[in-house]
């Protein structure tokens, strides 16, 4: 399943867990002074993890999907929005009503403990996800005639935004009609946690 962790990634996700020190404080290039916490790699607009876990989130979907027997692009020419951003994805097939599928990943840009998310997540998790998937729902909405949109939110510590959550599922549902493998919306799930 790909889901095994080196050395560095354990220790790393324990730390994060536990609280524990993970790094010595110092300047990062982008600017920033960063904690012993080491979360500010989480949100940092210069860590190359923040474009990887972006693209192996969009590369998951799409796989999944294909496996579920529903065709999928990435970075789809002729869907862009307004400001010529196009979505991650698109289905070649209708997913629902007669309209084909494109969906937009985000895995929110500060991480859970920023002052401007503490307040929402410490109440329910998953509550910065769930904005950051209204904010997409927004910026998509002129594509809202021709697709079904679907945002794909995450939190930097692991929480799904509702979408997400139910978007999963049922490519997990579908992925289940087609192999007969039981498991498939666990597996589907914990590829995509040990990805974020």
């Amino acid at each position: 399943m790909g889901t095994f962790l080196d050395n560095d990634s354990l220790r790393i996700s324990i730390a994060l867990r536990l609280g524990a020190p993970i790094v010595k404080s110092h300047n990062c290039v982008c600017g920033s002074y960063v904690n012993i916490s080491g979360t500010h790699g989480l949100c940092c607009q210069k860590s190359a993890g923040r474009r990887f876990r972006h693209d192996s989130i969009n590369d998951i979907l799409k796989r999944a999907l294909v496996s579920a027997k529903i065709p999928s692009i990435l970075e789809p020419q002729g869907t862009c929005r307004d400001d010529g951003k196009r979505p991650d994805g698109l289905t070649m097939v209708p997913w629902r009503q007669g309209k084909c599928m494109i969906w937009d990943v985000t895995c929110v840009d500060v991480d859970t403990l920023a002052p401007s998310h503490v307040e929402l997540t410490s109440n329910l998790a998953g509550s910065a996800a769930n904005e950051a998937e209204k904010k997409k729902c927004a910026k998509y909405s002129s594509l809202s005639n021709q697709f079904i949109f679907v945002p794909v939110g995450f939190e930097t510590f692991g929480p799904w935004g509702y979408e997400a959550s139910k978007l999963v599922t049922e490519i997990g549902k579908r992925l289940t009609e087609v192999t007969g493998e039981k498991q498939a919306t666990s597996d589907l799930k914990q590829r995509i946690s040990m990805a974020i």
